[in-house]
């Protein structure tokens, strides 16, 4: 039934814990899509960095953009500081509102 069977207790145990897993990560970390395109670009490229800079600056905009937004939630007291994965698209929307309407000096 469903493959099961052929599993070996480590897979069937792993199997089970990948979906917690991925969650808690996912919680905590809003960049693990940047992450991974960056590791598998660089899987692809044989490790060759410069081929990846693009990869590598859209994660580092990424965790800065993050880090701002969880500064300024602590900051104004909100809990959690980081917003739960089901909140960061709007959270992402306010935050890029507000930078656009910032006046230029």
């Amino acid at each position: 039934m469903g493959g099961d069977e052929t599993l070996t207790p480590d897979e069937k145990r792993s199997r089970l814990r990948r979906p917690k897993y991925d969650e808690l990560r996912e919680a905590k970390d809003p960049c693990i899509k940047e992450s991974e395109l960056t590791m598998k670009c660089l899987d692809e490229n044989g490790y060759d960095r410069d081929k990846c800079q693009r990869y590598f600056m859209n994660y580092r905009s990424c965790r800065k953009f993050w880090a701002r937004v969880e500064a300024d939630r602590r900051k104004k007291g909100i809990q959690p500081s980081m917003p739960p994965p089901s909140e960061r698209e709007s959270v992402k929307q306010e935050y890029y509102r507000m930078i656009s309407e910032k006046p230029k000096k």
